[in-house]
């Protein structure tokens, strides 16, 4: 039987949680954990976003310094920053699918350890 990965889940203010994918429970509660610091992280990420007005006021330019390649453009600010929080939820996923490093922010630290040896130290 295949061994199922660990992961791991890290906050300054909290302790880190690991479980193995095959414990039901485990997972709800991380899952739900993980969700609220996945949360604090782009909310703490959209707080660090600078925003400009595009020349000929053509609309809005937004990025989060640090993130690179995390920007939008809009004709408004509200739509700029959707679709700036868009961009950084598919670059948040698309980070952690290829295990990327992804920058600590607010204290929270997104890294997933894959490998038992990593989640147990």
């Amino acid at each position: 039987m295949k061994e199922l990965p660990f992961f791991r889940v890290y906050s300054r203010d909290s302790r880190a949680k690991t479980s193995r994918a095959s414990e039901k429970v485990e997972i709800k509660a991380n899952m739900l954990y993980s969700k609220s610091m996945l949360t604090q992280y782009i909310q703490a990420a959209m707080r660090k976003a600078k925003y400009e007005i595009l020349e000929g006021n053509e609309g809005f330019y937004g990025e989060i310094p640090g993130f690179q390649g995390v920007y939008s453009n809009a004709e408004t600010l509200e739509e700029c920053r959707d679709l700036l929080q868009e961009v950084l939820e598919d670059w948040i996923l698309l980070n952690i699918s290829d295990n990327t490093p992804i920058p600590e922010i607010a204290g929270i630290n997104l890294q997933l350890s894959r490998s038992p040896e990593l989640a147990l130290s």
